[in-house]
Parts: structure tokens; sequence; C-alpha cells
């Protein structure tokens, strides 16, 4: 696992499969986070699983951690591709935005409650 081994190393370069490993990494790792606030900490708050309003704390923490390793990755990967690692900034921010306002748009009470 050396992406986990470089997680706040900044420097040096990542190849393709490395940098792609991550993404897999980091998606697996959320995943297994929703799964456990599925499992275990929605009933414990007193939800029933999948129930509205449960929220995923366990999920976003999980993901708050492998952004880490994943934005190091993606840093070096720039370097080896011979550009700034700032670039990686656009690479990982603009795919998160659209997915939250993907996932936003879902909410059936997105425009307003509906007419009664």
């Amino acid at each position: 696992m050396r992406i986990f081994r470089r997680a706040f190393d900044f420097s040096g370069k990542a190849n393709r499969a490395e940098f792609l490993r991550a993404i897999i990494y980091t998606i697996l790792f959320v995943l297994a986070g929703a799964w456990l606030d599925e499992t275990y900490v929605a009933p414990a708050r007193g939800f029933l699983p999948g129930e509205e309003g449960a929220g995923n704390p366990t999920a976003l923490l999980f993901a708050a951690i492998a952004a880490i390793p994943l934005s190091s990755t993606a840093v070096r990967f720039m370097h080896k591709l011979g550009v700034s690692g700032w670039w990686a900034l656009p690479l990982l921010v603009i795919p998160t935005l659209a997915f939250a306002w993907w996932y936003g748009m879902l909410d059936p009470y997105y425009w307003g409650y509906y007419p009664e």
C-alpha cells in the first residue's frame, strides 16, 4: 500500500497505475464508511437503515481521511506529467462539486415543498 505510506509526500512522481489505485481505494474506503453508517451508526442513533435524515457521518469522516492520500497522489501524478501540482486542484474539486450539485438535485424538495 504505497499510497498510504506516501500519504503526506507531495514531492516526487507517481505513475498512472498508482493514481488510479488511489482513486479506487478512496472509493472503496468511502463505501466502507457508508456501509458502516447504514449497518451500525444509523441504528445506534435511532434511525432505521436507509431512513431519510440519518446522514452519513462515518462516510464523510472516511472521505475526509481518504482525501489526503488521494490529493498527494494526484499532485505527484501531475509532477509526472510535467506540470505544477496545483493542476491537481481542479482535477479533484470540479468532480466533487459536480457530484454535490447532482446529489442535491436528487432531493425531492429541492425546488420547495409541493403545493397541497
